[in-house]
């Protein structure tokens, strides 16, 4: 049962919003091995739960082998006549949108490192994990979500890069298995339940010929060696394959001669062949099949026919030659049905290869093992070469090892060869400060004996190697067992049947695949030949009589005198063979059949046990008989050997596990002497940070000398500038007040010096206005509790800027600077917004179907041009207002704002991100307020590339509903409205001068003291060299409070008469008052008290001077020449009868303008040809009107205002023309429109003759019910120039048109055409036969009916 819940829903055990079985169409449940897991269906879009099928809804379905699962939709569809088509993933991938930030995993197994990453997460989840993988392992995930870290392969330091594993995913429950799935003997086979199957091949990989390279370029003398499969393919695929391990040398592990050499490179590059199938496609197959378990004649044997993903499958196809074992690694299923569609296998496996595979990876084991054993005293050889630092070693050495630096992780690499590729390997990383901890305190408690230890590790790896080696020889001689084994073991098997004379002879000819007719006395013979895997082949037969006919029947007794009796009526013929089908019976003895039952199917063979077989004959009368069962040889011997070749490769894979054990434990010990030794380094370290602060100390001795003589110094040259000061300033100043001969009182409001002449006793202005108790933080410059140190509040400044911090009198003193900025591109940037608004009826639209009305608006394309306005409400609809934001060739910002509130109704806040709206606030407030958005880095990636759209939506609640905007520019890009929007960008100490950084806005500065901030004399200057302050400072403080109310300079013999200065006025007293310069008097000042009588004659006004403002009134008669302009004439003023006749005759100078009160018309003679009233204009031809422009309105909607182009019925065309050049005598036409078709290339509708450029916008139709269906055109670049294409809009099918070249596009891929139509060229008119079937090797088995195809023609453009 299919059920929807709310996207919220915590309790699935119920029916939720909807079940959806009734009316749901073709649902998928589709699953791939540590793939994707997805629901897909569609549903009527008029159905009753078609408005909840929303995206972050959850439907709950079956799935195979799990309890029903949760599925979260994130696609949902309209576009598909009648029904919508949803895309669900399962709710796992909920874990997508999370985040781990930073976790180390450090010495967890697979089911530690799982929890440790669900439990990392940023926001908490209900997921959880368990696993069985036991290796041990470490790794630091940084900025990554759960989902990626769990399946992503590529991914370094991934859960399937360290751990490995097959994820099931059930529900919140999550489990990572080292193997998922099983082999249980499940057979798909024609005739059975094979329904139809796709094989897909990749031939790509395939190796015939190898060329196999020892060390340092040695080769074969033959070169090559050949797989027998050669002449298989059209031509030899050569590889070289690289075995660094075969050395010609003296040295142990070396060989002693090139022949020794050359014998193990044929060895290993047979092994290729044999073991590897180097020269065999891998594949991936597509099987269709019936569920037996689903019909009524296997329902007995439904477990033995369920299969899951991961599980091992075998597909057969006997008329096909089709025959193979994989693993199930997708499927689709119908969850309604709960029946597979399909199931697609791949990862193929011939049967019990897996133990010599197992062998090869134990044999590489024990030799990694040896080689990594023996890594830590390479470079002791004096042969290769120890690399250290973050680079990439040049011209490296094979056996070379390389400390790499990786952030506070340090690496152990080492060059050399691994299946044929040579390159540095990493042999430890993720060596994290958490496990270099770890690691140092254990070297700690061990260092006594750590070099006792390190030569018994030595002694012990020396051992390992030995016992290695004989793991190895003795794995070699398992790998010939269970070759030989596996030579032994079924390949296929064939039944055939023939008639014969004998039941206990066989025939020796007619034997067919069809059961053949079998006459009286005569046997039915059935033969089974099993292919075993080394070809060979070993048969059994079993027999069945056919039964004779019938006795005749009695004589008819003799009368006394009457006619003999007629014969007996003869007795009926035996019922004919209708089939024969042999069966097979597991048992638990060699002598008979006890422990198990007969089956049509092969049972599950186990140790211990012994197949059976016998042929059981059905007749035409529904009668059977069963042969005698016999023991199969051959079956349980192949068996048998396999078995045993597997019970001895486990008990040598378990040996040499155990040497590798102690190879692991002998390097780990030599590790742990490494480590040792870096913690001897670590304590050298120790010691010299000691040693360095030491030296600090000396000098800090050594500096406090230094300052003893600075201050000095200073003392000295403070007293200079104070005997400067008093010698030449002070003088200077009291003979300027005794020349003046000038009163000037100094008081508490006043202060007449001149502060220009003090500037160098004042020298440069301090930073800082304001001390506070306190500190801030080294790293990010944020603000600490102290009671030790005082710091400063923000100071602007520039980079480039210096600075230097002294106490007032000279002293040096260090400070410590911290330095400003911002990490964005640009900050308060506000946008010049467009606004559109839309009312809309109440009650259409809620807020969850908004979004589907807005989405369908294509807001890219909408027109958005309308100003800002502060109140832009609705009073009687539902509200919708979209805001596009310019950014002006700007980068995306980080945080949108917007200042404004609600009318009486929330509104919802939408972001127009990847095609689509989204939610991201709500408008709740009533009063103005700053509303904050941050954007994630998905949701800028999906913005368009030009602006930011924003929209709001509200219900009508009571009379209005909308929003109120602040401002007219209520958005604001990346604001920062304060201190705390910086961050420290750099930091230094020092006693001496400091310049500020490039990218520093602002610096706060902070002292070591204990004095209080009030009482603190030093400061920072603007200047790179110190000064004593401590005599100006008090004169500059005082100019600083006085500076603004100096008003009177006096100079010496500027004045004669008594000045005398008062808060009350100003009383000039003298004979002679001469004012020489501008001088202003004040509105009113003047009064006619002070003009004398007839003193303003004409030669006192200027020109022009006596304004309209100035004149009250003016007597008309006062007016004798000029003219009176327009403006000057009264509306309604001039009266008919102040024209004259014929007034309007004369202004036009004829009889073709003709004015009435409600019309203007233009005649040509006595017809009028346009006319003009309050509809618009008018158009006649020879009396007949053509049509009309003017303004309307469309039917049912007399608010729509709009210009019209109207044209008469019976009217033929309209157009639109240009003249072409300034000596054309006619207009050229661009656009035609037709009513009808006048003639040939002349048809109804538009005819264009000029380019048209649609800008990118697209075109199509649309519908009275919102919907609708356009096309695009846009330009693409594919590697050959920019050229157009056609494209659905939004969709991802499309044609592009080059040059000379056609490409499709389908999914989102782009294709040549012309590789297509070249295909379809070679292969026109010719007859063609399909394969039909391919075996494991490669062949062609077989092939479908032969098809002649079409010819094809062609023409050249």
């Amino acid at each position: 049962m299919m059920i929807l819940y709310e996207k919220t829903e915590s309790n699935f055990n119920h029916n939720g919003l909807a079940v959806l079985d009734g009316v749901v169409v073709s649902p998928v449940v589709f699953e791939q091995l540590n793939g994707l897991f997805s629901l897909e269906f569609d549903y009527p879009i008029h159905a009753k739960a078609s408005d909840k099928l929303r995206p972050e809804m959850i439907v709950k379905c079956p799935v195979p082998e799990l309890q029903d699962q949760l599925f979260r939709i994130v696609e949902r569809d309209d576009s598909i006549g009648g029904l919508l088509h949803i895309v669900a993933h399962h709710i796992f991938y909920d874990l997508a949108k999370n985040l781990i930030e930073d976790t180390y995993i450090v010495n967890k197994t697979g089911s530690g490192a799982l929890t440790q990453i669900l439990g990392a997460t940023a926001v908490p989840h209900s997921f959880t994990g368990t696993s069985n993988i036991s290796a041990v392992n470490n790794v630091r995930l940084v900025r990554l979500n759960p989902v990626e870290v769990l399946l992503d392969g590529d991914l370094e330091n991934g859960y399937q890069s360290r751990f490995g594993g097959e994820i099931v995913r059930d529900n919140f429950s999550i489990s990572m298995l080292a193997h998922r799935g099983s082999d249980n003997g499940v057979q798909i086979r024609d005739k059975k339940n094979l329904t139809g199957y796709k094989s897909d091949l990749d031939y790509s990989s395939i190796v015939t010929r190898i060329m196999p390279e020892g060390y340092d370029g040695l080769f074969l003398p033959e070169k090559y060696i050949d797989s027998p499969l050669i002449n298989t393919y059209v031509t030899p695929k050569i590889k070289v394959i690289k075995y660094d391990n075969v050395k010609v040398g003296d040295e142990e592990g070396e060989f002693a001669t090139k022949e020794l050499a050359y014998a193990e490179l044929r060895r290993l590059a047979a092994l290729e062949v044999t073991v590897g199938h180097i020269d065999l496609p891998t594949a991936t197959y597509d099987v269709e099949f019936a569920p037996l378990e689903r019909t009524e004649e296997y329902k007995a044997f439904s477990s033995l026919e369920t299969i899951y993903l991961g599980d091992t499958v075998s597909v057969i196809h006997a008329e096909d030659g089709f025959n193979v074992t994989a693993r199930m690694v997708e499927y689709k299923y119908d969850p309604l049905l709960k029946a597979f569609i399909s199931i697609t296998l791949g990862n193929i496996m011939p049967k019990f290869t897996d133990v010599a595979k197992d062998i090869k990876k134990v044999d590489t084991k024990v030799e990694q093992a040896k080689d990594d054993a023996n890594y830590a005293l390479t470079a002791a050889n004096g042969k290769n070469t120890n690399f250290y630092g973050p680079d990439t070693p040049v011209n490296p050495k094979l056996g070379d090892v390389w400390y790499k630096e990786n952030g506070d992780k340090l690496e152990m690499w080492v060059y050399e060869s691994r299946d044929g590729v040579t390159q540095w390997y990493a042999l430890a990383n993720d060596l994290t400060a958490e496990e270099v901890k770890q690691a140092v305190a254990q070297a700690q408690e061990e260092s006594a004996d750590a070099l006792e230890k390190a030569n018994n590790a030595f002694d012990e790896a020396v051992n390992a190697l030995e016992n290695a080696n004989q793991a190895n020889a003795t794995a070699n001689s398992a790998s010939q067992v269970a070759d030989s084994a596996f030579n032994k073991s079924v390949k296929s098997s064939v039944v055939t049947y023939a008639v014969g004379t004998s039941g206990t002879t066989a025939p020796t000819s007619g034997w067919q695949s069809t059961v053949p007719s079998v006459s009286s006395t005569q046997y039915l013979w059935a033969r089974t030949v099993f292919t075993l895997q080394d070809n060979s082949a070993t048969t059994s037969y079993s027999v069945s009589k056919q039964g004779v006919k019938g006795d005749k029947g009695d004589t008819g007794a003799t009368g006394a005198t009457g006619a003999t009796g007629s014969p007996g009526t003869p007795g009926q013929n035996a019922p004919t063979i209708t089939s024969v089908r042999e069966q097979f019976y597991l048992s638990t003895s060699n002598t008979t059949q006890t422990g198990g039952s007969w089956s049509n199917t092969i049972p599950t063979w186990s140790s211990g046990k012994y197949y059976w077989t016998r042929v059981v004959t059905t007749y035409s009368d529904s009668s059977t008989t069963t042969s005698t069962a016999v023991l199969d040889q051959g079956l349980n011997q192949s068996l048998v050997s396999a078995l045993e070749a597997k019970s001895a490769t486990e008990t040598l894979t378990t040996t040499v596990n155990q040497h590798a054990t102690k190879i692991e434990l002998a390097a780990t010990n030599i590790a742990n002497l490494q480590g040792r030794m870096t913690t001897a380094e670590s304590t050298l370290t120790v010691q010299a940070g000691q040693i360095a602060a030491k030296a600090s100390q000396t000098s800090v001795d050594s500096l406090t000398g230094r300052i003893s003589s600075a201050e000095s110094s200073l003392t000295v040259q403070a007293g200079q500038i104070a005997s400067k000061a008093s010698q030449s300033s002070v003088d200077a100043l009291t003979g300027r007040v005794t020349s003046a001969e000038t009163l000037i009182q100094q008081t508490s409001d006043t202060m007449l010096l001149k502060v220009s002449e003090l500037q160098d006793e004042i020298g440069i202005p301090f930073k800082v206005k304001n001390w506070e108790q306190g500190s801030l933080n080294t790293s990010d410059g944020s603000e600490i509790t102290a009671t030790n140190y005082i710091r400063s509040e923000f100071i602007d400044v520039e980079s480039g800027d210096k600075y230097i911090a002294q106490r007032r009198d000279g002293t040096s003193v260090t400070s410590y600077y911290h330095f400003y900025g911002f990490t964005l591109p640009y900050v308060d940037y506000v946008p010049a917004p467009k606004q559109y608004i839309e009312k809309l009826a109440v009650g259409t639209y809620d807020n969850t179907t908004i979004l589907d009305y807005l989405n369908s608006k294509n807001v890219e394309t909408l027109s958005i041009t309308g100003s800002v306005t502060s109140n832009p409400y609705a009073s009687a609809e539902d509200y919708l207002a979209i805001y596009k934001l310019p950014l002006g060739d700007r980068v995306f910002p980080n945080t949108i704002t917007w200042n404004g509130r609600k009318d009486t109704s929330d509104n919802i806040v939408l972001l127009y991100i990847g095609g689509v709206w989204e939610q991201i606030d709500v408008v709740t407030n009533s009063s103005n307020a700053i509303h904050q958005w941050t954007l994630s880095d998905s949701q800028i990636a999906g913005m368009p590339t030009d602006a930011i759209y924003i929209a709001f939506f509200s219900i009508k609640n009571g009379s209005y509903a909308g929003i109120y905007n602040a401002t007219t520019s209520p958005f604001a890009m990346n604001p920062m409205d304060d201190e705390s929007a910086y961050v420290q960008v750099s930091y230094q100490s020092s006693s001496s001068a400091v310049t500020v950084p490039n990218n520093a806005l602002k610096m706060r500065v902070r002292v070591n003291t204990t004095t209080k901030p009030d009482d603190y004399d030093g400061n920072v200057f603007s200047t790179t060299a110190r000064a004593d302050y401590s005599k100006a400072n008090t004169v500059y403080s005082a100019i600083l409070m006085q500076k603004d109310i100096i008003n009177l300079r006096v100079g010496k013999g500027d004045v004669i008469n008594q000045i005398n200065l008062s808060p009350e006025s100003i009383l000039i007293a003298g004979n002679k008052v001469h004012i020489t310069g501008q001088t202003t008097i004040d509105s009113g000042i003047i009064t006619s008290a002070m003009i004398g009588s007839a003193a303003i004659t004409t030669a006192k006004i200027a020109d022009a001077a006596i304004t309209s403002a100035k004149i009250a009134s003016l007597d008309a008669g006062k007016i004798t020449t000029g003219t009176l302009s327009a403006s000057r004439i009264a509306a309604s003023s001039i009266t008919a009868d102040k024209l004259a006749a014929n007034i309007l005759t004369a202004i036009t100078a004829s009889n073709s303008i003709r004015i009435t009160g409600t019309t203007i018309g233009y005649y040509s003679g006595s017809n009028l040809v346009t006319e003009i009233n309050s509809q618009g204009m008018t158009i006649r031809r020879d009396g007949t009107t053509v049509g009309r422009l003017g303004a309307n309105n469309i039917s049912g909607h007399t608010d729509w205002r709009g210009l019209v182009f109207d044209l008469e019925y019976g009217t033929e065309y309209m157009t639109w023309a240009h003249k072409d050049s300034s000596s054309a005598s006619s207009y050229t036409t661009k656009l035609i429109w037709y009513a009808r078709k006048l003639e040939n290339g002349k048809e109804k509708g538009f005819h264009f003759s000029d380019t048209i450029n649609l800008n990118g916008n697209p075109f199509g139709v649309s519908y009275s019910d919102g919907t609708g269906y356009y096309l695009k055109i846009s330009t693409i670049n594919l590697g050959s120039g920019v050229t157009p294409y056609l494209v659905r809009d939004g969709g991802k099918a499309g044609i592009y048109f080059g040059g000379s070249m056609l490409h499709l596009c389908s999914g989102g891929k782009w294709f040549d055409v012309k590789a297509m139509l070249e295909i379809c060229l070679k292969l026109a008119g010719k007859t063609i036969a399909f394969p039909s079937g391919i075996d494991s090797t490669g062949k062609i088995t077989g092939y479908y009916n032969a098809i002649a195809m079409p010819t094809i023609s062609t023409w050249t453009a």
